[in-house]
């Protein structure tokens, strides 16, 4: 498990190790993915002009590297990331989306999530 992890209340940081041991990309449909294993589930949903993300992982380190495998399948841009709620398995890999975007990043999530990729620029520090 990466150090970003040893903050991590127990329980969630064993439920990450055990999804870690069957980490990768799955295709999941015809146009999108899961990232299973990369400190949370990342789904990646192909459209037109560019990717959705639903979720973004636990840590920036951990989803770059889901993001890394995805870019195997597909170069296109993300255009929009949506939590589906603001638990950290959820969220914390967020900041690694914005380097992806080629251009502005559609973010939808209640509205503290918002405030923080707001104040957080694309290396992940605030």
């Amino acid at each position: 498990m990466d150090s970003e992890c040893s903050q991590i209340e127990p329980s969630l940081a064993d439920y990450i190790e055990k999804l870690e041991a069957s980490s990768g990309l799955r295709k999941v449909g015809t146009r999108c993915w899961t990232a299973i294993g990369f400190g949370g589930n990342i789904n990646f949903i192909e459209g037109d002009d560019g990717v959705i993300v639903f979720n973004a992982g636990t840590t920036i380190g951990r989803t770059r590297e889901a993001i890394a495998e995805f870019r195997k399948q597909c170069t296109k841009p993300v255009i929009a990331l949506v939590y589906s709620h603001g638990y950290l398995d959820h969220t914390g890999g967020g900041p690694a989306f914005l380097s992806e975007a080629r251009g502005d990043l559609e973010i939808r999530a209640v509205a503290l999530l918002r405030r923080l990729h707001s104040r957080t620029n694309s290396s992940g520090r605030e």
